[in-house]
């Protein structure tokens, strides 16, 4: 997406909107990331730092819009272990 986008005029506003919720713990074997924070967190970080550059060379005023929900509400999150790697349950 972010090549994509770079032969686009000017990008106007960016809508993080991706997100994956329950399922089992599944590790991206790409990455090795623990599928639900790469979606949910990292995807989405990666793609802005590679289209911020763009977005702020250019002339024209843009917006980056993150969607969330409350779900966050719901868990802990133990930034120690981002990839449940120390045998923790996945709830």
């Amino acid at each position: 997406l972010a090549k994509e986008l770079q032969s686009e005029k000017s990008i106007d506003f960016l809508v993080l909107n991706a997100g994956v919720a329950g399922g089992p713990l599944q590790h991206m074997p790409s990455t090795g990331f623990e599928r639900h924070m790469a979606a949910n967190h990292f995807g989405h970080f990666h793609l802005t730092s590679l289209l911020l550059p763009r977005m702020k060379a250019q002339n024209t005023p843009c917006r980056i819009v993150v969607v969330s929900s409350a779900a966050h509400q719901l868990g802990k999150i133990d930034v120690n272990d981002l990839n449940y790697k120390s045998g923790r349950k996945y709830k």
